[in-house]
Protein backbone atom coordinates (compact mmCIF):
# COMPACT_ATOMS: atom_id res chain seq x y z
CA UNK A 1 0.00 0.00 0.00
CA UNK A 2 2.92 2.38 0.83
CA UNK A 3 4.33 1.64 -2.16
CA UNK A 4 1.27 2.08 -4.12
CA UNK A 5 0.60 5.21 -2.39
CA UNK A 6 4.60 6.59 -3.28
CA UNK A 7 4.10 6.00 -7.12
CA UNK A 8 0.46 8.18 -6.72
CA UNK A 9 2.47 11.00 -5.44
CA UNK A 10 5.18 10.48 -7.79
CA UNK A 11 2.34 10.58 -11.12
CA UNK A 12 0.95 13.43 -9.86
CA UNK A 13 4.24 15.47 -9.05
CA UNK A 14 5.33 14.69 -12.55
CA UNK A 15 2.16 15.80 -14.04
CA UNK A 16 1.19 18.85 -12.11
CA UNK A 17 4.53 19.93 -13.22
CA UNK A 18 4.01 19.09 -16.97
CA UNK A 19 0.89 20.89 -16.86
CA UNK A 20 2.41 24.33 -15.01
CA UNK A 21 2.61 27.40 -16.92
CA UNK A 22 5.34 29.65 -15.04
CA UNK A 23 6.69 27.82 -11.83
CA UNK A 24 8.93 29.62 -9.24
CA UNK A 25 12.42 28.64 -9.31
CA UNK A 26 12.77 29.57 -5.80
CA UNK A 27 16.70 30.83 -5.79
CA UNK A 28 15.89 32.64 -2.62
CA UNK A 29 16.35 35.87 -1.58
CA UNK A 30 19.27 37.84 -2.93
CA UNK A 31 20.31 40.32 -5.44
CA UNK A 32 18.24 41.31 -8.42
CA UNK A 33 18.35 39.92 -11.47
CA UNK A 34 18.71 42.45 -14.45
CA UNK A 35 19.38 40.06 -17.32
CA UNK A 36 19.50 36.36 -18.37
CA UNK A 37 20.25 34.43 -21.48
CA UNK A 38 19.76 30.70 -22.07
CA UNK A 39 21.58 29.45 -25.28
CA UNK A 40 19.47 26.38 -24.97
CA UNK A 41 17.08 24.92 -22.63
CA UNK A 42 19.26 23.58 -19.95
CA UNK A 43 22.49 25.79 -20.05
CA UNK A 44 21.72 29.90 -18.38
CA UNK A 45 22.99 32.44 -17.08
CA UNK A 46 21.79 35.48 -14.78
CA UNK A 47 23.06 38.79 -14.25
CA UNK A 48 22.73 41.66 -11.69
CA UNK A 49 23.31 43.95 -9.33
CA UNK A 50 26.26 44.19 -7.27
CA UNK A 51 28.10 41.66 -9.30
CA UNK A 52 25.77 39.15 -9.55
CA UNK A 53 26.31 36.15 -11.63
CA UNK A 54 24.94 32.78 -12.07
CA UNK A 55 24.94 29.81 -14.08
CA UNK A 56 22.68 27.02 -14.60
CA UNK A 57 22.99 22.83 -16.99
CA UNK A 58 19.61 21.99 -15.39
CA UNK A 59 17.54 24.80 -16.86
CA UNK A 60 17.34 26.42 -13.96
CA UNK A 61 16.73 23.46 -11.32
CA UNK A 62 20.45 24.24 -9.82
CA UNK A 63 22.53 27.10 -9.77
CA UNK A 64 26.08 28.11 -9.77
CA UNK A 65 27.32 31.17 -8.02
CA UNK A 66 29.99 32.94 -10.08
CA UNK A 67 29.20 36.52 -8.84
CA UNK A 68 31.94 39.14 -9.10
CA UNK A 69 32.22 39.46 -5.40
CA UNK A 70 35.51 42.04 -5.69
CA UNK A 71 33.62 44.76 -7.37
CA UNK A 72 30.37 46.61 -6.90
CA UNK A 73 29.32 47.33 -10.30
CA UNK A 74 26.32 46.21 -11.64
CA UNK A 75 26.12 43.39 -14.17
CA UNK A 76 23.18 44.74 -15.95
CA UNK A 77 23.15 42.35 -19.62
CA UNK A 78 24.25 39.37 -20.69
CA UNK A 79 24.45 37.11 -24.11
CA UNK A 80 25.57 33.53 -24.40
CA UNK A 81 26.01 32.37 -28.55
CA UNK A 82 26.14 28.93 -26.78
CA UNK A 83 27.07 27.15 -23.93
CA UNK A 84 30.71 28.18 -23.32
CA UNK A 85 30.86 31.48 -25.39
CA UNK A 86 29.41 34.76 -24.37
CA UNK A 87 29.28 38.41 -23.04
CA UNK A 88 28.52 40.19 -20.02
CA UNK A 89 28.35 44.04 -19.82
CA UNK A 90 29.31 45.68 -16.43
CA UNK A 91 28.38 49.25 -14.92
CA UNK A 92 32.40 49.70 -15.50
CA UNK A 93 31.90 50.17 -19.03
CA UNK A 94 33.62 47.28 -19.51
CA UNK A 95 32.03 43.96 -21.64
CA UNK A 96 33.83 40.48 -20.07
CA UNK A 97 33.79 37.50 -22.96
CA UNK A 98 34.65 34.11 -22.41
CA UNK A 99 35.41 31.30 -24.67
CA UNK A 100 35.15 28.42 -22.13
CA UNK A 101 32.14 28.70 -20.24
CA UNK A 102 33.28 30.97 -17.78
CA UNK A 103 36.29 29.41 -16.57
CA UNK A 104 37.78 32.58 -17.62
CA UNK A 105 37.12 35.78 -18.78
CA UNK A 106 39.58 36.00 -21.71
CA UNK A 107 38.58 39.75 -23.01
CA UNK A 108 38.07 42.57 -21.27
CA UNK A 109 36.57 45.71 -23.45
CA UNK A 110 36.39 48.74 -22.27
CA UNK A 111 33.33 50.34 -24.26
CA UNK A 112 32.81 53.46 -22.66
CA UNK A 113 29.32 53.88 -21.46
CA UNK A 114 26.81 51.14 -19.66
CA UNK A 115 25.68 48.79 -21.32
CA UNK A 116 21.85 47.43 -20.52
CA UNK A 117 21.19 45.11 -23.69
CA UNK A 118 22.44 43.11 -26.27
CA UNK A 119 21.30 41.57 -29.56
CA UNK A 120 23.12 39.39 -31.71
CA UNK A 121 22.19 37.88 -35.08
CA UNK A 122 24.31 35.24 -35.26
CA UNK A 123 27.92 34.70 -33.64
CA UNK A 124 29.15 37.48 -35.26
CA UNK A 125 27.51 40.34 -36.13
CA UNK A 126 25.41 42.36 -32.97
CA UNK A 127 24.46 45.53 -31.40
CA UNK A 128 24.85 46.78 -27.58
CA UNK A 129 22.54 49.84 -26.69
CA UNK A 130 22.50 51.50 -22.82
CA UNK A 131 23.18 54.88 -21.69
CA UNK A 132 22.83 57.13 -24.55
CA UNK A 133 25.02 55.69 -26.76
CA UNK A 134 24.62 52.09 -29.21
CA UNK A 135 27.27 50.28 -30.50
CA UNK A 136 27.97 47.53 -33.37
CA UNK A 137 30.69 44.63 -33.66
CA UNK A 138 31.14 42.96 -36.26
CA UNK A 139 33.34 40.60 -34.82
CA UNK A 140 32.13 38.89 -32.06
CA UNK A 141 32.49 41.52 -29.42
CA UNK A 142 36.02 42.04 -29.80
CA UNK A 143 35.42 45.73 -31.13
CA UNK A 144 33.04 48.08 -31.25
CA UNK A 145 31.94 51.29 -32.92
CA UNK A 146 30.18 53.60 -31.17
CA UNK A 147 27.46 56.45 -32.13
CA UNK A 148 26.01 59.14 -30.79
CA UNK A 149 22.52 58.29 -30.55
CA UNK A 150 20.52 58.91 -27.27
CA UNK A 151 19.55 55.68 -26.58
CA UNK A 152 18.43 54.85 -23.06
CA UNK A 153 19.56 51.50 -23.72
CA UNK A 154 16.53 48.95 -25.14
CA UNK A 155 16.71 47.62 -28.58
CA UNK A 156 14.74 45.75 -30.95
CA UNK A 157 16.61 44.76 -34.58
CA UNK A 158 14.25 43.05 -36.85
CA UNK A 159 17.61 42.38 -39.20
CA UNK A 160 21.50 43.46 -39.44
CA UNK A 161 19.82 46.75 -41.18
CA UNK A 162 16.65 47.56 -39.84
CA UNK A 163 16.01 48.13 -35.48
CA UNK A 164 14.54 50.16 -33.42
CA UNK A 165 15.67 52.34 -29.89
CA UNK A 166 14.10 54.51 -27.34
CA UNK A 167 15.24 57.67 -25.92
CA UNK A 168 13.63 60.31 -23.66
CA UNK A 169 13.41 61.54 -19.65
CA UNK A 170 10.76 61.20 -17.38
CA UNK A 171 9.98 64.92 -17.61
CA UNK A 172 9.84 65.08 -21.40
CA UNK A 173 8.41 61.46 -22.21
CA UNK A 174 10.03 59.16 -24.70
CA UNK A 175 10.89 59.18 -28.38
CA UNK A 176 10.52 56.22 -30.16
CA UNK A 177 13.49 56.16 -32.94
CA UNK A 178 14.02 53.78 -36.32
CA UNK A 179 16.79 52.84 -38.68
CA UNK A 180 16.89 51.16 -41.93
CA UNK A 181 21.09 51.67 -42.34
CA UNK A 182 22.42 49.98 -39.40
CA UNK A 183 22.41 52.16 -37.01
CA UNK A 184 23.72 55.18 -39.35
CA UNK A 185 21.14 57.08 -38.93
CA UNK A 186 18.13 57.41 -36.76
CA UNK A 187 14.49 59.29 -37.18
CA UNK A 188 12.22 59.54 -34.35
CA UNK A 189 8.72 57.83 -35.05
CA UNK A 190 6.43 58.04 -31.94
CA UNK A 191 6.81 60.52 -28.92
CA UNK A 192 5.15 60.38 -25.26
CA UNK A 193 4.44 63.20 -22.79
CA UNK A 194 2.87 63.57 -19.04
CA UNK A 195 5.24 60.89 -17.70
CA UNK A 196 4.59 58.42 -20.06
CA UNK A 197 7.80 56.69 -20.74
CA UNK A 198 8.47 54.08 -22.88
CA UNK A 199 10.96 51.03 -21.50
CA UNK A 200 10.82 48.21 -24.00
CA UNK A 201 10.42 47.81 -27.41
CA UNK A 202 10.06 44.33 -29.56
CA UNK A 203 9.18 43.57 -33.26
CA UNK A 204 8.07 40.65 -34.79
CA UNK A 205 8.45 41.68 -38.72
CA UNK A 206 9.41 44.60 -40.09
CA UNK A 207 5.31 45.85 -39.86
CA UNK A 208 3.95 44.47 -36.54
CA UNK A 209 5.79 45.29 -33.06
CA UNK A 210 4.67 46.43 -29.72
CA UNK A 211 6.63 48.43 -26.50
CA UNK A 212 5.86 48.80 -22.43
CA UNK A 213 6.52 51.18 -20.77
CA UNK A 214 4.34 53.24 -17.22
CA UNK A 215 1.05 53.20 -16.27
CA UNK A 216 1.36 49.26 -17.27
CA UNK A 217 1.13 51.29 -20.91
CA UNK A 218 1.25 48.64 -24.42
CA UNK A 219 1.77 50.14 -27.25
CA UNK A 220 1.47 48.48 -30.68
CA UNK A 221 2.16 49.70 -34.29
CA UNK A 222 1.58 47.93 -37.74
CA UNK A 223 3.04 49.78 -40.33
CA UNK A 224 6.22 49.68 -39.15
CA UNK A 225 6.54 52.43 -36.16
CA UNK A 226 5.07 55.38 -38.23
CA UNK A 227 2.07 54.59 -35.71
CA UNK A 228 1.50 53.37 -32.77
CA UNK A 229 -1.94 53.33 -31.06
CA UNK A 230 -2.38 52.17 -26.86
CA UNK A 231 -3.55 48.93 -25.84
CA UNK A 232 -3.46 48.89 -22.23
CA UNK A 233 -3.21 51.37 -19.50
CA UNK A 234 -3.37 52.10 -15.54
CA UNK A 235 -3.23 54.91 -14.60
CA UNK A 236 -1.89 53.87 -11.03
CA UNK A 237 0.71 51.71 -11.93
CA UNK A 238 4.63 52.28 -12.53
CA UNK A 239 6.10 50.73 -15.74
CA UNK A 240 6.80 47.08 -17.60
CA UNK A 241 10.26 47.06 -18.11
CA UNK A 242 9.83 43.85 -20.83
CA UNK A 243 8.28 42.78 -23.30
CA UNK A 244 8.49 39.64 -25.36
CA UNK A 245 6.55 37.92 -28.70
CA UNK A 246 6.96 34.31 -30.11
CA UNK A 247 4.30 35.42 -33.52
CA UNK A 248 2.65 37.92 -34.06
CA UNK A 249 -0.23 36.97 -31.72
CA UNK A 250 1.40 35.72 -28.64
CA UNK A 251 3.30 37.92 -26.00
CA UNK A 252 3.99 38.94 -22.81
CA UNK A 253 5.00 41.95 -20.82
CA UNK A 254 6.36 42.43 -16.71
CA UNK A 255 7.12 44.74 -14.63
CA UNK A 256 6.46 46.62 -11.19
CA UNK A 257 3.47 45.67 -9.53
CA UNK A 258 0.06 46.86 -9.27
CA UNK A 259 -1.97 46.01 -6.49
CA UNK A 260 -5.40 47.40 -7.91
CA UNK A 261 -5.25 44.59 -10.29
CA UNK A 262 -3.14 42.33 -8.09
CA UNK A 263 -0.42 41.43 -11.05
CA UNK A 264 2.80 42.79 -12.88
CA UNK A 265 2.80 40.56 -15.73
CA UNK A 266 0.27 39.79 -18.61
CA UNK A 267 0.05 37.73 -21.78
CA UNK A 268 -1.81 37.79 -24.92
CA UNK A 269 -2.59 35.59 -27.52
CA UNK A 270 -4.50 37.81 -29.72
CA UNK A 271 -2.21 40.76 -31.32
CA UNK A 272 -2.84 42.36 -28.07
CA UNK A 273 -6.37 42.97 -28.38
CA UNK A 274 -6.70 41.18 -24.93
CA UNK A 275 -4.00 41.45 -22.42
CA UNK A 276 -4.94 39.18 -19.34
CA UNK A 277 -3.09 38.87 -16.17
CA UNK A 278 -0.31 36.01 -16.06
CA UNK A 279 -1.28 33.13 -13.58
CA UNK A 280 0.85 32.27 -10.92
CA UNK A 281 3.97 35.35 -11.83
CA UNK A 282 3.43 37.70 -8.69
CA UNK A 283 6.50 39.43 -7.32
CA UNK A 284 7.96 43.01 -6.62
CA UNK A 285 9.61 43.96 -9.66
CA UNK A 286 10.01 41.76 -12.99
CA UNK A 287 12.98 42.97 -15.36
CA UNK A 288 12.64 40.57 -18.00
CA UNK A 289 11.01 38.09 -20.13
CA UNK A 290 12.53 35.77 -23.21
CA UNK A 291 11.03 32.72 -24.89
CA UNK A 292 13.81 31.97 -26.68
CA UNK A 293 14.09 28.40 -26.69
CA UNK A 294 10.17 28.74 -27.53
CA UNK A 295 8.27 26.96 -25.56
CA UNK A 296 11.07 26.87 -22.36
CA UNK A 297 10.93 30.70 -21.38
CA UNK A 298 11.91 32.32 -18.20
CA UNK A 299 10.66 35.78 -16.28
CA UNK A 300 12.83 37.56 -13.57
CA UNK A 301 13.51 40.07 -11.35
CA UNK A 302 13.86 41.94 -7.96
CA UNK A 303 15.16 39.98 -4.89
CA UNK A 304 16.24 36.85 -7.50
CA UNK A 305 13.06 36.37 -8.51
CA UNK A 306 12.97 33.85 -11.45
CA UNK A 307 10.00 32.32 -13.23
CA UNK A 308 10.11 29.42 -15.69
CA UNK A 309 7.47 27.91 -18.32
CA UNK A 310 8.14 24.96 -20.43
CA UNK A 311 4.91 24.82 -22.32
CA UNK A 312 5.28 28.67 -23.76
CA UNK A 313 3.70 30.19 -20.52
CA UNK A 314 0.21 27.76 -21.10
CA UNK A 315 -0.04 28.05 -24.81
CA UNK A 316 1.36 24.89 -25.03
CA UNK A 317 0.42 22.08 -22.53
CA UNK A 318 2.32 18.51 -21.85
CA UNK A 319 0.95 16.06 -19.52
CA UNK A 320 2.17 12.69 -19.13
CA UNK A 321 0.43 9.66 -18.83
CA UNK A 322 0.59 8.05 -15.60
CA UNK A 323 1.65 3.96 -15.51
CA UNK A 324 2.34 3.80 -19.66
CA UNK A 325 6.29 2.33 -19.87
CA UNK A 326 6.48 2.22 -24.08
CA UNK A 327 8.47 0.16 -25.52
CA UNK A 328 8.96 2.00 -28.78
CA UNK A 329 8.80 5.73 -29.79
CA UNK A 330 6.21 6.41 -31.74
CA UNK A 331 4.06 9.56 -32.84
CA UNK A 332 0.34 9.59 -33.17
CA UNK A 333 -2.06 11.42 -35.90
CA UNK A 334 -3.75 14.50 -33.76
CA UNK A 335 -7.20 14.36 -33.01
CA UNK A 336 -9.60 16.24 -33.83
CA UNK A 337 -7.97 16.53 -37.53
CA UNK A 338 -9.16 19.04 -39.07
CA UNK A 339 -9.51 21.09 -35.51
CA UNK A 340 -10.42 24.86 -34.66
CA UNK A 341 -8.26 25.63 -32.85
CA UNK A 342 -7.10 23.75 -30.47
CA UNK A 343 -5.65 19.53 -30.66
CA UNK A 344 -4.05 16.99 -28.96
CA UNK A 345 -1.04 15.20 -30.11
CA UNK A 346 -0.04 11.49 -28.42
CA UNK A 347 3.77 10.68 -28.39
CA UNK A 348 5.64 7.51 -27.34
CA UNK A 349 9.21 8.10 -25.52
CA UNK A 350 11.10 5.05 -24.93
CA UNK A 351 14.01 6.34 -23.97
CA UNK A 352 14.40 9.17 -21.34
CA UNK A 353 16.52 11.36 -23.56
CA UNK A 354 16.02 15.21 -25.53
CA UNK A 355 12.41 15.21 -27.56
CA UNK A 356 11.68 17.84 -29.99
CA UNK A 357 7.95 18.38 -31.37
CA UNK A 358 8.21 21.33 -33.82
CA UNK A 359 5.21 22.13 -35.82
CA UNK A 360 5.75 23.29 -39.18
CA UNK A 361 3.68 25.14 -42.22
CA UNK A 362 3.19 24.08 -45.53
CA UNK A 363 5.73 25.69 -47.25
CA UNK A 364 8.52 23.64 -44.85
CA UNK A 365 8.27 26.68 -42.35
CA UNK A 366 9.17 26.42 -38.29
CA UNK A 367 5.85 28.34 -36.70
CA UNK A 368 5.36 26.67 -33.23
CA UNK A 369 7.85 24.49 -30.88
CA UNK A 370 5.42 22.06 -28.88
CA UNK A 371 8.44 20.39 -26.99
CA UNK A 372 12.03 20.82 -26.87
CA UNK A 373 13.38 19.43 -23.72
CA UNK A 374 14.61 15.99 -21.86
CA UNK A 375 11.74 13.67 -21.09
CA UNK A 376 11.52 10.69 -19.19
CA UNK A 377 10.37 7.48 -20.59
CA UNK A 378 6.71 7.68 -20.80
CA UNK A 379 3.77 8.12 -22.76
CA UNK A 380 2.77 11.99 -23.36
CA UNK A 381 -0.30 14.35 -24.78
CA UNK A 382 0.20 17.75 -26.22
CA UNK A 383 -2.35 20.32 -26.43
CA UNK A 384 -2.04 22.66 -29.02
CA UNK A 385 -3.81 26.26 -29.32
CA UNK A 386 -3.89 27.80 -32.73
CA UNK A 387 -5.64 30.63 -31.85
CA UNK A 388 -3.13 32.41 -33.40
CA UNK A 389 -2.31 30.55 -36.92
CA UNK A 390 -4.43 31.15 -40.15
CA UNK A 391 -6.18 28.58 -41.61
CA UNK A 392 -4.24 26.11 -43.49
CA UNK A 393 -2.45 22.94 -44.10
CA UNK A 394 0.40 22.19 -41.29
CA UNK A 395 2.29 19.44 -40.38
CA UNK A 396 4.34 18.37 -36.99
CA UNK A 397 7.33 16.50 -36.27
CA UNK A 398 8.82 14.30 -33.85
CA UNK A 399 12.82 13.77 -33.63
CA UNK A 400 14.12 12.05 -30.28
CA UNK A 401 17.23 9.15 -29.87
CA UNK A 402 17.28 9.00 -33.83
CA UNK A 403 13.65 8.31 -34.02
CA UNK A 404 11.86 10.69 -36.55
CA UNK A 405 8.12 11.11 -37.27
CA UNK A 406 6.20 13.73 -39.45
CA UNK A 407 2.28 14.36 -39.35
CA UNK A 408 -0.15 16.28 -41.51
CA UNK A 409 -3.13 18.09 -39.97
CA UNK A 410 -5.35 20.61 -40.96
CA UNK A 411 -6.60 24.08 -39.06
CA UNK A 412 -10.01 25.31 -40.21
CA UNK A 413 -11.39 28.66 -38.66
Amino acid sequence: MKKTLILIVFFFAVYSQADSQWVNLNLGNGFDIFDFSFPNSQTGYICGYGGLFKKTTSGGTNWTNMSFPSTQFNLNAVHFFNANTGMLASDNDTIYRTINGTQNWSDKIFIGFHVYDFQFFDSINGYASGTNRIAKTTNSGLNWTVSTIQSNGQIYFINQNTGWTISGNATSGSNILKTTDAGSTWQIQYATSNFRMIYDVFFVNENTGYASGYRHGIYKTTDGGLNWFSQSEQTGANGLYSIYFINANSGWAVGDFYSTTNTNSYYTTNGGTNWINTNGVVSGRLNRVKINNSPVGYIAGQNQVMFRTTNAGGLTSVKINPGITPSDFSLSQNYPNPFNPVTKISFNVAKTGFVSLIVYDALGRQVHTLVNENLNSGSYNVSLDAAQFTSGVYFYRMNSAGFSDTKRFVLLK
